[in-house]
């Protein structure tokens, strides 16, 4: 028989049913009168990576300043920037003028002329009330100072006006300006630049004034005009000298100054043209800086320029006198170096420091030295000794040249010239106890010497090493003591017209070679790179 599976299904069904109703219908409780559950807090989970935190916990005290430093303001305090401020439009006919400098030069001289100004007064009028406009600067010109350009501009306001500018290097700038049309912000670029301008100022030779340039491109505050022959204290140049040109005024870079030769008597003598005079131009600028220029009245124009090249590098006192020394090159050869020492100095070849240093001095050319700026010429000048001093000048070929100079009685200004400047003499050879001098030009340091006589060669002797244990050094002077040649000095005197053989030997067994003869050379004996042993 089958099994009758419908009522088994129907009941199956009714039951799901009920339970999914049971399951999605809300039950709800009245709370009156029920226990409410209780709420179980769980315990804080502290870590040991995260300390406990208290509300009230006590502040943390201040550190301590550790050996004595504490707490301060900052020291380096930061700086602002300056406003920069440009005047723009400028009204017209009002109480200024604006002049921006867009040259790339500084500007030193400003004018602004009428044409009629022009005819009443061709001399140039400076503008700039600082005596300087630097480039990319603006300088605003009142009219209330320049009354003639102010009236101008009233009574000529429909003509056309010109301004002429001049930099530190002297250039000139020209510009055209009406002020009907033109803005009254004057710009000056450098196509305004004019070489047609640039000439010196011609002027007549042998006239009542003479004139100077300043072209160094600073402001001078400072210049004289010094006799070649000047003597310190000489009454007929009545300290000319030390009267500076210029007075209280500055000497603008581009400007011209006219000096009048009745106000400089104590150079009148060098002025004829028959006199073939020189002058010492020197001057100052505003830095401290010296330039110095000869002046031949004679044969140069009667207007001096100086510019940079006359720019002297020696650090000179305002006047020479006291420990600065002028000298001037009068020979007909190029000094390369020049020396100042004491007697003993001199008789021992000793020279010291090159007084020109870098530099040389040419024919004609002078030179203003500070003495006191080299240390063993300082304590000279301090022991006030009255011994002749001596100046000691080399050639071109290291021909030495001299002259004595004592400053009491040949003043602080000296020509070096072709009669006092006379080659030396070669030191007398005495054969006694003289020191015997030794010049070392080799280049390298000697340090065996020997000194061969006829004799002693045809032996193949060549004695005892004079220099004992002395290092003969490159380019020095040696003193040989005549204890350390007695057999030389007696060969010498035995036979004064023979010639010695010198034999000098490096540390390199470096050979040099020579003959010396005291007749000849003097008691001086040099060794150059010329007696080289091949």
């Amino acid at each position: 028989m089958k099994r009758d599976a419908f009522p088994l299904m129907v009941m199956v069904i009714i039951g799901m049913l009920f339970l999914s109703v049971s399951c999605s219908t809300t039950t709800t409780l009245d709370p009156v009168g029920q226990i409410q559950p209780e709420l179980v807090q769980k315990p804080a989970v502290i870590t040991q990576d995260e300390p406990e935190i208290y509300e009230n916990a006590p502040k943390t005290a201040e550190p301590t300043p550790v050996d004595g430093f504490s707490q301060q303001s900052a020291i380096a305090k930061p700086v602002k920037p300056k406003r920069v401020f440009r005047i723009g439009y400028v009204t017209p006919f009002s109480d200024s003028i604006v002049v921006s400098n867009e040259t790339g030069y500084t500007l030193v001289q400003l004018d602004i002329f009428s044409e009629r100004m022009y005819q009443e007064n061709d001399d140039m009028e400076n503008l700039l009330p600082s005596e300087k406009l630097i480039h990319h600067g603006q300088q605003r010109l009142m009219l209330s100072a320049t009354p003639s350009l102010q009236e101008a501009l009233v009574r000529d306001r429909t003509e056309t006006f010109t301004i002429n500018a001049i930099d530190t290097d002297g250039d000139r700038y020209i510009l055209s300006w009406q002020p009907e049309r033109d803005s009254w912000n004057i710009v000056l670029s450098p196509e305004e630049l004019d070489f047609s301008s640039q000439t010196l100022l011609a002027v007549p030779p042998q006239g009542g004034n003479f004139f100077i340039t300043n072209n160094t491109g600073y402001p001078l505050n400072a210049l004289y005009v010094i006799h070649p022959e000047f003597q310190e204290g000489a009454e007929h140049l009545n300290n000319g000298e030390h009267t500076n040109l210029l007075g209280s005024s500055t000497f603008l870079p581009g400007s011209i100054v006219q000096i009048a030769t009745e106000d400089t008597p104590w150079i009148a003598d060098q002025l004829p043209f028959d006199a073939y005079g020189s002058v010492v131009v020197r001057s100052q600028d505003i830095e401290g800086d010296f330039y110095q220029k000869m002046w031949y009245p004679t044969s140069d124009i009667w207007n001096v320029e100086l510019t940079i090249d006359d720019l002297q590098y020696d650090d000179l006192a305002p006047i020479y006198g006291d420990s600065v020394l002028y000298i001037q090159n009068a020979t007909g050869f190029e000094i390369w170096y020049l020396y100042l020492v004491s007697g003993e100095m001199f008789a021992e070849h000793d020279y010291g420091d090159d007084l020109l240093e870098d530099s040389t001095l040419d024919v004609g050319e002078g030179i203003f030295i500070d003495l006191s700026r080299f240390p063993y010429l300082d304590e000279l000048l301090a022991s006030g000794q009255t011994e002749p001093w001596y100046l000691v000048g080399l050639d071109i070929d290291d021909r030495e040249y001299y002259r004595p100079w004592s400053p009491m009685e040949d003043g602080w200004e000296l020509e070096l010239n072709d009669e006092n400047f006379q080659p030396i003499p070669l030191p007398e050879a005495t054969y006694d106890y003289t020191t015997l001098l030794l010049e070392n030009t080799t280049g390298e340091d000697i340090w065996f010497l020997y000194l061969v006589t006829d004799a002693m060669a045809e032996n193949d002797d060549t004695g005892k090493d004079v220099l004992g244990d002395v290092i003969w050094r490159a380019d020095a002077m040696h003193k040989l003591v005549p204890e350390s040649f007695p057999h030389v000095a007696s060969w010498l005197r035995s036979h004064p017209d023979i010639p010695l053989t010198l034999l000098a030997q490096t540390y390199g067994d470096v050979i040099y070679r020579r003959t010396w003869s005291p007749l000849v050379d003097g008691w001086l004996i040099t060794l150059s790179e010329e007696h080289k042993q091949e």
